[in-house]
């Protein structure tokens, strides 16, 4: 008997610390005490951010952090990452929360939560001119006689290799140099975002060919911590509320079905 009110007594103890870190470390709690929100943002990805002839960020996780903080009252900081290194980040709390197009996957849930989805997306590829006659889908590149390309550590890069195993692959840092190598014949394909890609083939008319039937389906959400339960709660009821009053829906419209912005960043 005695020995169980002593298990008992420890486990309470355990629980009650465990419970005040948890507490101490919310992530929510932190944001409202320092006064801002730090959002890890990758300048290269549009239409979700890019960097205009003003040296000014701009873009659809711009305007949706912008919406973001004032809805917190809190001053929102972005913060340039490479995708690459964006996830490390977060987890070394760098920064507060991922706003950078990101695609949820598996592999990544297995690091770090996910909240919504605010958008959707899906892989597709920019073909090089040469090959219009020979490539049909984007099974027709399944061949070693083929390089394809996309950004490292994207959804564009898995797609590639579970879709594409035979085909050669390169990765790039930047979607602009993946696309150019295409552009310029140095690649066959560029394999990305539907809706990224045809920004670009607005940008290079005539030098590719856009498929524009995506062959996958990719739902974005915000990445944040795990076990981060306040801010996850705070930041379903955020999404809900613009996705009801159509705050959301007019991002969408501005920088999704409306391309007149990329004069902006040319």
């Amino acid at each position: 008997m005695i020995l169980k009110k002593i298990y008992f007594f420890l486990a309470l103890i355990f629980f009650l610390l465990v419970s005040d870190n948890v507490y101490a470390e919310s992530t929510l709690d932190t944001i409202l005490k320092r006064g801002e929100i730090r959002i890890g943002v990758d300048e290269s990805f549009m239409p979700f951010t890019m960097v205009n002839k003003k040296g000014e960020l701009i873009g659809f996780d711009i305007d949706l952090g912008n919406e973001l903080a004032h809805a917190m009252n809190v001053k929102f900081v972005p913060v340039i990452i490479n995708f690459e290194e964006i996830i490390p980040a977060l987890l070394n709390k760098e920064i507060d929360i991922i706003f950078a197009g990101t695609s949820i996957t598996g592999k990544r849930n297995l690091k770090i939560n996910f909240v919504g989805q605010y958008h959707f997306s899906g892989q597709s590829f920019l073909l090089s001119k040469r090959h219009q006659k020979d490539i049909h889908s984007f099974k027709d590149l399944n061949d070693t006689r083929y390089l394809v390309v996309s950004r490292a550590s994207t959804t564009g890069e898995a797609a590639i290799k579970n879709f594409l195993p035979k085909a050669r692959f390169q990765a790039f840092k930047k979607e602009e140099n993946a696309y150019r190598a295409v552009a310029d014949g140095r690649a066959d394909a560029y394999v990305s975002d539907l809706l990224t890609l045809s920004l670009f083939k607005q940008q290079i008319e005539g030098e590719v060919i856009l498929f524009n039937k995506p062959f996958t389906y990719e739902r974005l959400g915000f990445g944040i911590r795990p076990n981060d339960i306040d801010f996850e709660n705070w930041l379903a009821n955020f999404l809900l509320q613009i996705q009801k009053d159509g705050r959301l829906e007019k991002l969408v419209q501005k920088w999704m079905q409306n391309s007149s912005w990329i004069q902006e960043i040319q």
